[in-house]
């Protein structure tokens, strides 16, 4: 049986470091979202995308553009 639709609030399971990367399926990879965010998200950023990618993505098109997201390895 495959995914249940319709069902936007129902947790997700979203891999931080996707398995292309190298993500594992460990505790801390993993964030529960729910399913509406989890889907936008692999809409928005489809495919092999670095957090870089990502980052410049969001300054260009859609963040305030008096703003800017950094991202910095911790």
């Amino acid at each position: 049986m495959g995914r249940k639709r319709n069902r936007p609030h129902n947790p997700s399971g979203h891999h931080r470091r996707s398995r292309f990367l190298g993500g594992d399926n460990s505790e801390e990879n993993i964030s529960i979202v729910t399913d509406v965010k989890h889907r936008a998200w692999h809409i928005l950023f489809s495919g092999e995308r670095t957090i870089d990618s990502i980052a410049d993505e969001l300054n260009d098109v859609w963040i305030d553009p008096r703003y800017k997201l950094v991202v910095e390895r911790r």
